[in-house]
């Protein structure tokens, strides 16, 4: 039998951390109620759950403002190293990246900084640089109702060569997460509205958006949306003291090919989501938050890239996080479970083309938030990633023929691959609420 690979030395480390920090919050006895810090701390992540599904969601829901701070301006700063590393086949791949995180809360206004310069290896091809840096900001009117406006840098670089493309396409699939793959993105500006119509215990959401790329220049290749817009529905209502929601999202994006070196594969995509989230056994208990989705591209012409190790398809998946609460700490376990396919079949002229791909891919992490003070927090985190991907392309090609009465021959070339994924990540976190 196989001996199974030991953890590489940085993972066993945080691991060893991780069990210490929690054997040493461990209650020496049984509580009969949770003290201030664990109120607070419950209250934090109920209230992070609810920001992450409202962000999602594009809304503001009234009942989370009990669980958010007395008015008044705060703010909000996250420093964060992580390191990703993939075995995708027989190739290793790499990121380190820092991202830099800042939010403001004054008043029914919120404003969001984010940055993050990253470092990626491909063995023979690395890339330093940076994804766009993002600005927005939020207005929100009324209970449930969201304006924004927001933009983005171009990423560093804003075009990807050959080279650069190919060493991204080879960990390319959306069963995975790098923000490398935001490299070679052009500036961005856009607006977005969100409302909300409750009856009863039922609220129905209706949102916009629309989203301005200016068209590149130079050799390079890049990943140009040009003009897109979509729009979305959605219907939340309450079971116990869950949340569930039901969302439908389609958007369509305007760009040409820019002869060869746009990476979008044009079109747009719809996706639909099922998502519960609130808190299991009462005050004291778990926040949580589950999600299954769906999403289908349409009229991606060009689907198949040299920035994706498979041509773009549908793409479907589960989503679950905990965040529990462990004496003064909180543990945040996540899971996610995601599969792409995608196939074609298409002729020109005297030939034809068609390719069956797919991916699939688990990844699980666990965050430990560490209050180090009333306002600082510290969070270790390590997370890992199994799959594969898996392709068959075919090209018939009729030669000959030219003669009355005389068939062609058919030339057909196959190439087959089947590439076992694996990866894990270790991150440090470091926010500061002021």
């Amino acid at each position: 039998m196989r001996a199974r690979p030991r953890p590489r030395p940085e993972l066993r480390g945080l691991l060893l951390l991780l069990a210490v920090l929690a054997t040493a919050a461990r209650p020496a006895g049984a509580q009969t109620g949770p003290d201030s810090s664990v109120a607070r701390v419950v209250s934090d992540s109920a209230a992070r759950v609810r920001a992450l599904a409202d962000s999602i969601l594009l809304e503001d829901d009234p009942e989370d403002d009990a669980l958010l701070e007395p008015p008044g301006a705060r703010q909000f700063l996250s420093l964060q190293s992580m390191n990703r590393s993939y075995a995708i086949g027989s190739g290793s791949y790499s990121e380190n990246v820092g991202l830099l995180s800042y939010r403001l809360s004054v008043s029914s206004f919120r404003l969001s900084v984010n940055a993050s310069p990253l470092r990626y290896n491909a063995g023979a091809t690395s890339i330093a640089g940076a994804p766009p840096v993002s600005v927005r900001l939020d207005w929100l009117p009324g209970p449930g109702d969201t304006l924004r406006v927001f933009g983005r840098s171009q990423s560093s670089p804003a075009t990807l060569d050959s080279a650069q493309s190919l060493a991204i396409g080879a960990v390319g699939v959306s069963t995975i997460e790098l923000e490398s793959f935001s490299l070679g993105t052009p500036a961005m500006v856009g607006a977005r509205g969100a409302f909300s119509f409750p009856d009863g215990d039922l609220v129905f959401g209706v949102r916009a958006a629309i989203e301005y790329q200016p068209r590149p220049s130079g050799s390079n290749n890049s990943y140009w949306t040009g003009t897109t817009i979509s729009g979305g529905l959605s219907l939340a209502m309450p079971t116990g003291d869950l949340r569930t929601t039901a969302l439908l999202d389609v958007a369509s994006s305007y760009a040409d090919s820019l002869g060869g070196r746009n990476l979008f594969q044009g079109g747009g995509n719809m996706s639909v989501e099922l998502r519960v989230d609130g808190l299991l056994g009462g005050e004291a208990g778990i926040d949580a938050m589950f999600s299954a989705w769906f999403q289908k591209p349409f009229g991606n012409t060009r689907s198949d890239q040299p920035n994706r190790l498979i041509p773009v398809g549908d793409t479907y998946g589960l989503y679950g996080t905990l965040t529990v609460p462990v004496g003064s700490m909180l543990l945040t376990p996540t899971v996610a479970l995601a599969r792409e396919s995608a196939s074609d079949d298409a002729a020109s002229g005297r030939s034809r083309f068609n390719y069956a791909a797919s991916s699939w891919a688990v990844n699980g992490g666990l965050a430990l938030s560490l209050p180090l003070g009333g306002s600082i927090d510290l969070t270790p985190e390590i997370g890992f990633a199994r799959g594969s991907a898996d392709g068959s392309f075919v090209a018939t090609t009729i030669i000959g023929g030219a003669m009355p009465g005389r068939p062609g021959r058919p030339v057909t070339a196959t190439q087959n691959f089947r590439n076992r994924i694996s990866g894990w990540w270790v991150a440090m976190e470091l926010s500061v609420r002021f």
